[in-house]
Formats: C-alpha cells, sequence, structure tokens
C-alpha cells in the first residue's frame, strides 16, 4: 500500500486466489490492474447494502409503533377484516416505495420537487398527524361510522390505503430514503 498515494479501505485489500480482479468491481472502485477485488467481494458488497437498505428502511417505517395505530384502526373488527386490511396497506406501502425507488428521481423532476422540499413538507405532515394524535380525538374521515361498516365491507378496509399505508408506512420519510 506504500506508494499507491491513496489509501484503500482494508476489505478492498483482498485478492483473487488466482491473482486475477473481478473487472467489474475493480472497475467500479477505480482498482482496475491493480488486482485487488474478489468475485465474493461483490456478493459481500451487495449484501452489505442490502442490509443497510433494510435496516434504514425498518426504522424509518417503524411498525412497531404503528402497531398502536392499526389495532385502534381495525378494533371491531373480525381477524379476517384485520389480515385484509393489514396485507393491503403493506401491498400499496410495497408498491409506494417500488414506484419511487425506480421513478423517483424522474418524479420530482416533473414536478420540480426537491428532496428537501419533500422533508420539510413531510415533517409538517408528520407533525399535524402527531398533533392530532395527542388530542384523543379519532379521526372521522380515516375512521368508517357505524352505517358504513353495517353497509359496506370495503369501508372497513379503506384504511388500509389512508392512513396505513400512506403516510404511516410509505410517508415522507420512507420516500426520501427510497
Amino acid at each position: 500500500l506504500v506508494g499507491w498515494g491513496t489509501a484503500i479501505p482494508p476489505t478492498i485489500r483482498l485478492r483473487h486466489p488466482f491473482g486475477k480482479p473481478s473487472a467489474r468491481a475493480a472497475s467500479e472502485f477505480g482498482l482496475a490492474n491493480r488486482g485487488l477485488m474478489t468475485p465474493t467481494m461483490e456478493l459481500t458488497t451487495a449484501l452489505g447494502l442490502a442490509g443497510t437498505t433494510l435496516a434504514g428502511y425498518f426504522a424509518i417505517m417503524n411498525p412497531i409503533a404503528n402497531t398502536p395505530i392499526f389495532i385502534s384502526l381495525t378494533e371491531g373488527a373480525d381477524a379476517a377484516t384485520k389480515r385484509t386490511v393489514a396485507v393491503r396497506s403493506l401491498l400499496v406501502a410495497f408498491g409506494i416505495i417500488v414506484a419511487v425507488s425506480l421513478a423517483g428521481n424522474l418524479l420530482f423532476k416533473l414536478f420540480g420537487i426537491s428532496l428537501a422540499t419533500l422533508r420539510i413538507t413531510g415533517g409538517i405532515v408528520v407533525f399535524v398527524i402527531g398533533y392530532h394524535m395527542l388530542q384523543g380525538a379519532g379521526a372521522h374521515a380515516h375512521k368508517p361510522s357505524d352505517a358504513d361498516v353495517a353497509g359496506s365491507k370495503e369501508a372497513q378496509l379503506s384504511v388500509a390505503v389512508s392512513p396505513l399505508a400512506i403516510p404511516m408506512l410509505a410517508g415522507p420519510g420512507t420516500i426520501a430514503t427510497a
């Protein structure tokens, strides 16, 4: 490492057993012709990135803190309805995260939204939701009335999209992370 002029992290100093560098990894890290990358390093890097990404999503989505909200929104419903609401809200949140991950930059540029604007607006939305939760009164728009529950199963399932999927699971923080 002496004389190379740059400090290379210890995880990249490994050599292939036969002395051949992994061309793709070497070109990504600018280490071509140095013989410093291994094919297993690519897998290790990919797994580390996937683990870090999933841990970030778990921390931002915070399913443990969202559990009481789910329980309060589905109280009085049978087990099958609760399961349907949970699955529907997770699928909607997953779809939003995938869409933003794949086309988020394009959507932001199309609407002229910067990441800082999203973070500020998201903070305001989360503050308003938290403020209303502290007031103790449930939102009538998100909780179906007794007449709706009796008349329609779809009214019970409507809480799966809003507020559970959006903004609780796939809110501004999750979108900014994606």
